[in-house]
């Protein structure tokens, strides 16, 4: 199974359980750089997770409003990839994208907490994670030791 079936199967099966049918407030992908350092990707992380989180708060069930609050997501996720760090900040934020799309979320559990960056939860996984998601949470653990 290659990564691209992990994720359409992640989203499948979150998207079953958490459809949206109003999604006329779904927050718009354009972020504007500011003068502060990486504020592009902050801005995109921070979209990203109020997207996800009407996404998950939406009770209807309807597969088209899935693919529009994917959509959406997306959009903040290649701003996210596309612009280059310069800040810890920048990198930890870029390394959450990264565990998120990883083979560490197994649960709706798990999504949440990869998605609010809730390090805590994250770390508790860790003994079940595989090799190359463990690594990618000792830079996490890294960067937070950093301050970022």
């Amino acid at each position: 199974m290659d990564r691209t079936t992990i994720n359409l199967t992640r989203r499948t099966m979150l998207g079953g359980a958490f459809i949206a049918a109003g999604l006329a407030a779904v927050p718009g992908s354009a972020v504007a750089p500011t003068a502060a350092p990486d504020a592009a990707i902050e801005a995109a992380w921070i979209k990203r997770q109020e997207i996800y989180a009407a996404f998950l708060d939406d009770e209807n069930w309807e597969d088209a409003a899935s693919t529009r609050y994917w959509n959406a997501i997306d959009e903040q996720e290649e701003i996210i990839r596309r612009c280059v760090a310069t800040t810890p900040r920048g990198v930890l934020i870029q390394l959450w994208c990264a565990l998120y799309h990883s083979s560490a979320v197994y649960s709706q559990e798990q999504d949440r907490a990869v998605t609010r960056a809730d390090f805590d939860a994250v770390e508790s996984m860790d003994g079940n994670m595989d090799w190359s998601d463990r690594l990618l949470l000792a830079a996490l653990r890294s960067l937070k030791a950093m301050g970022a």
